[in-house]
């Protein structure tokens, strides 16, 4: 996340080399001096969210995956400094 005091959308997306994604993988990673929730989103509609705070170091999701993007929702709460480190894996 590039400014975690904003709300923010982001797009995954699978290497160009992978073929049928079937699984994903997302760990977030970070320090926030406030709260904030993340949101994967599947068809316009949350379909798993991570709530942030203080330090974190947390499996986000970790399942089947059917699609070669994943959208994230990020929007903070009182969040004035701090990071936010995404590690995801898609696997085909």
């Amino acid at each position: 996340i590039k400014n975690v005091a904003v709300c923010d959308t982001l797009i995954l997306k699978k290497n160009s080399a992978q073929e049928h994604i079937h699984k994903l993988t997302i760990w977030v990673r970070g320090e926030l001096d406030g709260n904030a929730s993340l949101s994967l989103m599947l068809d316009g509609k949350v379909y798993d969210t991570a709530e942030l705070s203080g330090k974190f170091d947390l499996k986000m999701y970790g399942g089947d995956w059917y699609s070669d993007s994943a959208e994230l929702v990020y929007k903070p709460t009182d969040v004035k400094s701090g990071n936010v480190k995404l590690i995801y894996t898609f696997f085909d």
